[in-house]
C-alpha cells in the first residue's frame, strides 16, 4: 500500500514540480525509479510486481501524451525483467539498484522506440534510439535517485521488510 501511495505522490511531483526543472528538455522519470526499486526488493512475488507496474503505467499513461497503455506495457515488461535479473544477485544489496536503474532507463527507451516503429512504420535500429536523451535521463535520474532513495528506503522499504 505504501508503494501505491508513493507512486501517486511521485506522479504528482513528476508532472507538477519537475516539469519546471527540465534540463535540455529532460525531466527525471520518478515512476521508473519507483518501478526499479519495487522490482528489486519484491522480486520473489511476480504478481505483485506486475500489478504495481500496471498501476504505475496507468498513472504515467494518464499524465503523458503517449498512447494509452504504452507505459503500462513498458513498465510491465521492465518489472518482470528487472525482478528476474535481481533474483540472480543479492536481494538486499542496494548498490545493485544503480545499474538496474540504468538498464531500466535504456530498456524503456528501446521498448518505446520499438512500439513507435511497429505502429507507425520505420525500421528499428540502434541508431534510431535517442542516445543523447537517454544519457541525459540516466544522469538526471541518478541524481534524483540519490535524493529519493533514502526517503523511499526509510518510509517504505524498512517498514515492509
Amino acid at each position: 500500500m505504501w508503494f501505491y501511495l508513493f507512486a501517486s505522490i511521485f506522479i504528482f511531483l513528476e508532472t507538477a514540480f519537475f516539469n519546471h526543472f527540465q534540463f535540455f528538455s529532460v525531466k527525471p522519470n520518478l515512476i521508473l525509479l519507483l518501478v526499479t526499486i519495487f522490482s528489486f526488493y519484491f522480486n520473489f512475488d511476480k504478481l505483485k510486481v506486475v500489478l504495481f507496474c500496471l498501476f504505475c503505467g496507468f498513472l504515467k499513461d494518464i499524465f503523458s501524451i503517449a498512447s494509452f497503455g504504452t507505459h503500462m506495457f513498458i513498465f510491465s515488461c521492465l518489472g518482470i525483467s528487472l525482478s528476474y535479473i535481481s533474483q540472480k544477485f543479492l536481494r538486499y544489496n542496494w548498490i545493485f539498484i544503480i545499474p538496474l536503474f540504468i538498464l531500466a532507463t535504456i530498456g524503456q527507451g528501446v521498448i518505446y522506440v520499438a512500439i513507435q516503429d511497429f505502429f507507425f512504420g520505420g525500421d528499428l535500429s540502434l541508431a534510431s534510439l535517442p542516445w543523447k536523451t537517454l544519457i541525459l535521463e540516466i544522469i538526471y535520474g541518478l541524481v534524483i535517485f540519490f535524493i529519493f532513495f533514502k526517503v523511499i528506503k526509510r518510509c517504505v522499504i524498512d517498514r515492509l521488510l
